[in-house]
């Protein structure tokens, strides 16, 4: 009877974590724009090379572009350290299996950063910043605030 070699654990699966390499749109000139992120479990399905994502770095949201997926040992020391990625930026063009293939062999051959090569690619999809909007729910709330809060002349 031939059987198929058992793995070493059932549950390999969930030893790893999903990680998202992104090349974030940060501009400093000695400071390699691609870094690691943990994919969030309702992401995992959907995000893929050459996605748009917003990003937390430095304390603010960032847009970036995923480079590569991969797996890492769950314990990986990079693990605990690593933040998700925020999400997918909606309406965004992704960048193909053959743009992102030209952007590493910008990056190598033209000694430029992962970014200006993406940017050679892809002007127009990175030249746009990430917005916040935010919106009261009771709009009533801030008018009573800004209402109480002035002067009244008698």
């Amino acid at each position: 009877m031939n059987r198929e070699p058992v793995t070493a654990s059932l549950w390999e699966e969930f030893n790893e974590v999903d990680i998202a390499d992104v090349i974030v749109e940060v501009d400093a000139p000695d400071l390699d724009p691609l870094f690691s992120y943990r994919i969030p479990d309702p992401l995992l399905h959907t995000l893929e090379a050459g996605y748009s994502v917003h990003v937390p770095f430095a304390g603010r949201d960032l847009l970036g572009y995923v480079l590569r997926r991969r797996k890492i040992l769950i314990s990986d020391p990079l693990v605990p350290k690593l933040k998700d990625v925020i999400g997918i930026v909606q309406g965004s063009a992704a960048l193909n299996r053959e743009q992102l293939h030209i952007v590493e062999w910008l990056s190598d051959t033209a000694v430029c950063s992962l970014l200006d090569a993406v940017r050679c690619v892809a002007p127009a999809l990175l030249g746009s910043r990430v917005v916040t909007l935010v919106r009261l729910r009771d709009p009533d709330v801030r008018g009573v605030d800004v209402v109480n809060s002035i002067p009244q002349a008698h």
